[in-house]
């Protein structure tokens, strides 16, 4: 008995480490139905776009879904440079799993959930409205990986990442 419970549960080990590493991992290539880049977001009656570098209209490798008001984005290393976020993770792999928060951060509205710890201010799509860089989305970056960030176009906020919340992401969130 004891040998066919050993022979059976080696087989079990065997094909879930198979599986387990023939499965393939989300990169930018293979992103979920319903992500886009540079969504519109309607506040208020005025549409906004995620404030990116001045030459994109969005945060680079950034993939979000808009569902109401209820905003998730994943997170890949891409950029308009190679590895532009990690160079010890291949181009375009999955970093980070995001949840976001519609609010201003001017203080009266951090969210108190833990990890809530970026925050990223909207532009106006019209660029004859008024700019309020106190309205966005408040961010919480979950990794999917081990790997040294090296923050874009932010150096300064580089740190190590291991998988679950990174509470030290671009930590700017006004309390």
């Amino acid at each position: 008995m004891k040998t066919i419970f050993a022979t059976a549960l080696t087989a079990l080990v065997a094909f879930m480490m198979v599986f387990s590493f023939s499965a393939s991992a989300m990169t930018v290539e293979k992103i979920p139905k319903g992500f886009e880049q540079e969504p519109i977001i309607e506040i208020d009656g005025v549409d906004y776009y995620l404030a990116g570098p001045p030459f994109l209209n969005d945060i680079p490798g950034h993939y979000w879904n808009v569902k109401g008001n209820h905003i998730t984005g994943l997170h890949f290393n891409e950029g308009p440079m190679p590895n532009f976020w990690a160079s010890d993770i291949d181009e375009g792999a999955l970093l980070f799993k995001v949840d976001a928060i519609i609010g201003y951060n001017d203080g009266s509205m951090v969210p108190t959930q833990p990890g809530y710890v970026h925050w990223h201010e909207f532009a106006p799509v019209d660029p004859s409205m008024e700019y309020d860089p106190d309205i966005g989305l408040f961010l919480k970056h979950t990794a999917v990986d081990y790997f040294f960030f090296e923050a874009g176009p932010m150096p300064m906020n580089a740190h190590w990442v291991e998988p679950g919340i990174d509470y030290n992401f671009m930590n700017n969130v006004v309390y």
